[in-house]
């Protein structure tokens, strides 16, 4: 339940701020933001009676990310909670450090979660829109995967919008989200 805030919020672990959020399960937590001379927020509070926790935000500056994302959709997939949940244990069971999308052109999406020693688990889903153009492979660190997916979890099905880049946007409690890919096979960033 963050609110929309009007200065910018620069997020970079969202894991964490999930994790935090996720202490005060069930009850009705109050979220404070501080704004920082630049005029964005640097810290949220979250508060639940007397108990309180701190998460420090990102300067916006800092991160690594394009003003504007003009990545047009290439296709939809709507994912079920049982999806979601196997992704997820998929996850944890194989230690992965990042997970690969591969969209065949025809609407096939697949979900490859590999081990260090190259183990594979696949997960095919069908994309709820034919994709436009040829095949293409994204990858995207699992601890982003994991925060999005896991806040999809009260939902019967969830929708995710991949763009031809490989962006993939949704939403969580309505704000928008667009999770970007990793450039490259091997980019830690």
């Amino acid at each position: 339940n963050i609110p929309a805030f009007p200065q910018k919020i620069g997020i970079a672990r969202l894991s964490s701020l999930t994790q935090r959020l996720a202490v005060f399960k069930g009850k009705e937590p109050v979220i404070d933001a501080k704004e920082s001379e630049r005029g964005e927020i640097s810290t949220l509070e979250i508060a639940c009676g007397k108990n309180k926790a701190q998460f420090r935000c990102t300067s916006t500056m800092l991160i690594k990310a394009p003003k504007s994302i003009n990545d047009e959709e290439d296709c939809s997939i709507t994912i079920t909670k049982e999806e979601i949940k196997m992704i997820l244990d998929a996850i944890r069971v194989m230690s992965c450090k990042k997970v690969t999308l591969s969209i065949r052109k025809g609407g096939m999406v697949q979900f490859e979660i590999a081990d260090e020693s190259n183990d594979t688990f696949k997960i095919v889903l069908e994309a709820a829109s034919d994709t436009t153009d040829d095949s293409a492979v994204h990858y995207y660190q699992s601890a982003v995967v994991v925060s999005i997916l896991k806040s999809k979890m009260d939902l019967d099905t969830a929708v995710l919008n991949i763009g031809q880049m490989g962006t993939i946007k949704t939403s969580i409690n309505g704000h928008g989200i667009t999770m970007l890919p990793q450039i490259g096979d091997d980019a830690e960033e």
